[in-house]
Formats: structure tokens, C-alpha cells, sequence
């Protein structure tokens, strides 16, 4: 009812007030704050032509609403993806004429400070025909276990860049081919990820321009991952008998992460993924993207560094998911075990981890290091434990993931039966009876 009213009120404004409404050009990405009132935009099509809407909610839910110029409504969309993903709409004319796109926040009385970034693509019927192609080969990579067909997105929009004449070009030809042309892992990705959009990636080419292009060589790497990957795979099924598979997709990312999980897909970030020491890390000078040095300067094998973040990962996507507010009386405690039980067993799958660079300062400083966790273990504070690049400079980012392995350690190491000791570490729910287990002490943990 709420969306038929409003879309009663839209047409009469449409029909009454076509001044108001913006001129949307293709091609040009359009950065806007929604007002209360919404706001409207008009664009033209032609015989033949097939428009492709984009709006990307950043910080804000907004439904679309399209008419023709009879004030016809062509669509009313409002998926379910909050205040951050993607409305979309496609539609091709029979005839030539006006577009009016209105767009209007879902809470209009309270609407949250928000951005969207405006696409409109307009095809003829060979740019058409192009489009459905390329959408048959993204289908095609869709299916496979392994998705690495991002990289060679990335790569094409990258060499593509040559040819752009400023700014807004660059982020068109980015968002063109690359985002707009993404697997549905590298929509999942970018959905649980939303810096990682058109403008980010050009800042971040702006920012790091020596170190992107010094990575195209070993982000080729990820074209063989499919034999690391099912190493891992096996190692996981050999120690851990619920072990379920998922689907795993690489995409070349801004240096915000490595990896991360959803409830389909292992997520890599190959641009931390595939670095190494050969990589040019000239540019990584400031807080907080210096604390990226360790992660950024592997000295290892690029195939044994790709199975180190794909099996911690992989342990995220094996934990138990399920836990209620009373299962977790300690939610800092219980984010360190978390994370650092995907260290301690992807390390024991498969010989490394990802945070070894923290092993040799937790193990000068571990007594320090434990004393201090051990004052407030129970914070609500995580930002002092984890997830804080940039905000201390006198220690490394991240204890936290030290602090949780040290746990998992000590649990495993008392444990006689040790695929057994897997199994509760992977399948934890009770923090304190990982610590209680390893020779820790619990009092003011429950």
C-alpha cells in the first residue's frame, strides 16, 4: 500500500514538475546524498535500446521508481539487500522515449546518512548482444568451485585505464569492467564489502600505483589454485570429518582484506593474497597501510601462502554459526578464540598461517601480552584486540589472533586424542572450556 501510494504521488510530480527532475547521463557514474524528499532524474532511450540501472546503497535502503513519460510505472524495486548492495533495473524500448527514475528512501521520516552511486549503461543491439555473451561466460564461471575469472577482469580494466581522460572516465571503465561484469562470488564479496567499489579501486590505484602494478604476475597465480585448494580440501576432510566444502572465489581487492567468508563462498583478496617480497612496497610508508608490510612482504612460495588463507577461512565457514547471546558471556574473548583457532588449525593443515608474522612478537612479549588481555578479557572493546590496523604503532595489529591461538594451542597440546581436539576447537561454542582445558584461568569468564 505505502508503495502504490507513493508511486500515485511520484506520477503526478512527474506529470506536473518535469523541471525537477535531473538529467542522467550514461556512462557517467553519479555520487549523491538522498534527501528526504527523494530525488528524481530523466534519461532518453531510443528505439531498440535496453537500459541497465544500477543504484548502490551505501549507508542507505532506497526503492526505485521508473515510469515512462506517460507516467506509466515500468517497475517498483526494493530488494532485500539493507542499507548496503544493489537495486537494479533492466528494460528495453519499443519506441523512443522519456525514462523518469525517482529515487526515495525507505524510511523517510528517519532516513540514515547515506550515499548511492548512480549507473546507467544504455545498449544498442550489438553492445546488447555483447553484454548477453559475456554474461553466458560469467555464467559458465559460476558454476566452478574455484572462480578466478575476476582477476582477468581486473587486469583488462586495468590496462583499459590507459586510454581514460580523467577521473570520472577511470571509474567508469573500473566499474564497466570490472565490477559490473562480476562472478557471483565477487558479488557476494562486494556485498559484505562495500568499500570495494569503483571509486575506492581508483584511489587505491592512485595511492599504490607502483605496487598494483608489480602484482599482475602473481595474482596469475590464482589460475592454478584449483589443485592448492583441493590440498586444503583434503587436508580439512583427513582431520575433520563434518568437514563440508565451499565454493571459493578470488578478486583482486583496495587492501582492506585478505579474505573473508559467506554462507557460499571462501573469499580471497588476492592483492594481499598474491604479494611477496618482489612486490614494489615503496609506497607503504604510513598509518595504517604499513602495518600491511608483514602480510604484503611473504618471503614463502605464492602457492603455499594462497593455501594459508584459503585454510583459514575455511575454518570460518566450518564454525558453528548458530550461538545465542547467552553462549557468548564474553564477546572479546570469544572473537580472539575465533579467529586464532582458525590460525592454530589451518597451520596444522597445513604447515602455515597467515598471521606468522605476530608469532615472533607474541612469543618475545607473550607473558605482557597474555597480562593485559587477561584484565578485561570480557570487553566489549574488540578494536583493542582485532580488526585495527593503524591504531597502535609501539605493537603489531591484530594480538588478538595471537592471544586466540595461544588458547587453541594449549587445548590441543593437553588433548590425548587429537583429531578429537579438532573437532571441539572448530565446533566451539564455550570459550572458557577451551580455556579451562589448555591451563587457563576461568574465574570471571562465565
Amino acid at each position: 500500500m505505502k508503495h502504490l501510494l507513493t508511486s500515485l504521488i511520484i506520477v503526478f510530480l512527474f506529470n506536473t514538475n518535469s523541471d525537477a527532475q535531473a538529467p542522467l547521463n550514461p556512462g557517467i557514474l553519479t555520487s549523491i546524498s538522498i534527501p528526504k524528499t527523494g530525488k528524481a532524474y530523466q534519461f532518453q532511450l531510443k528505439r531498440g535500446e535496453t537500459c541497465q540501472l544500477a543504484v548502490d546503497q551505501m549507508g542507505i535502503d532506497v526503492i526505485l521508481y521508473v515510469l515512462n513519460n506517460q507516467g506509466d510505472s515500468l517497475a517498483v524495486v526494493d530488494s532485500p539487500t539493507g542499507d548496503y548492495g544493489t537495486e537494479s533495473f533492466s528494460f528495453k524500448a519499443k519506441k523512443d522515449q522519456s525514462i523518469s527514475l525517482f529515487i526515495q528512501p525507505f524510511e523517510s521520516e528517519n532516513i540514515p546518512n547515506g550515499v548511492v552511486d548512480i549507473r546507467l549503461n544504455i545498449l544498442d543491439k550489438s553492445a546488447l548482444k555483447a553484454y548477453k555473451s559475456m554474461q553466458k561466460i560469467i555464467a559458465k564461471e559460476n558454476k566452478r568451485n574455484i572462480q578466478t575469472l575476476d582477476i582477468t577482469h581486473f587486469w583488462e580494466a586495468y590496462d583499459s585505464l590507459s586510454t581514460a581522460t580523467d577521473a570520472a572516465d577511470s571509474i567508469s571503465i573500473i566499474q564497466r569492467l570490472y565490477i559490473d561484469r562480476a562472478t557471483a562470488g565477487f558479488k557476494q564479496f562486494i556485498a559484505v564489502r562495500p568499500e570495494m567499489n569503483a571509486y575506492n579501486y581508483y584511489m587505491a590505484l592512485r595511492q599504490f600505483p607502483k605496487f598494483y602494478a608489480s602484482l599482475r604476475g602473481n595474482t596469475m597465480e590464482v589460475f592454478n589454485a584449483q589443485s592448492e585448494v583441493a590440498f586444503v580440501f583434503d587436508q580439512f576432510k583427513e582431520a575433520y570429518d563434518n568437514f563440508t566444502p565451499f565454493k571459493v572465489c578470488f578478486a583482486i581487492g583496495v587492501l582492506s582484506t585478505g579474505g573473508t567468508v559467506t554462507s557460499d563462498y571462501v573469499l580471497i583478496g588476492a592483492e594481499l593474497t598474491c604479494s611477496d617480497v618482489r612486490m614494489d612496497l615503496s609506497e607503504f610508508t604510513e598509518a595504517p597501510y604499513n602495518q600491511l608490510l608483514p602480510h604484503l612482504s611473504y618471503e614463502g612460495d605464492i602457492t603455499q601462502k594462497i593455501r594459508n588463507i584459503v585454510a583459514h577461512e575455511c575454518v570460518h565457514t566450518q564454525q558453528v554459526q548458530d550461538l545465542n547471546e547467552e553462549e557468548i558471556t564474553c564477546s572479546l574473548l570469544h572473537a580472539c578464540l575465533s579467529e586464532g583457532i582458525c590460525d592454530f588449525v589451518g597451520e596444522y593443515l597445513v604447515g602455515e598461517q597467515i598471521n606468522s608474522n605476530l608469532q615472533e612478537y607474541g612469543l618475545n612479549h607473550k607473558e605482557s601480552v597474555l597480562q593485559a588481555f587477561f584484565e578485561d578479557p570480557c570487553s566489549g572493546e574488540i578494536e583493542d584486540w582485532l580488526y585495527n590496523y593503524g591504531r597502535f604503532e609501539d605493537k603489531p595489529a591484530d594480538l588478538g589472533y595471537y592471544v586466540g591461538y595461544v588458547f587453541a594451542e594449549a587445548f590441543f597440546e593437553q588433548a590425548t586424542d587429537k583429531k578429537q581436539a579438532i573437532r571441539q576447537l572448530i565446533e566451539f561454542r564455550n570459550a572458557a572450556y577451551i580455556l579451562d582445558k589448555g591451563g587457563f584461568d576461568t574465574k570471571g569468564l562465565e
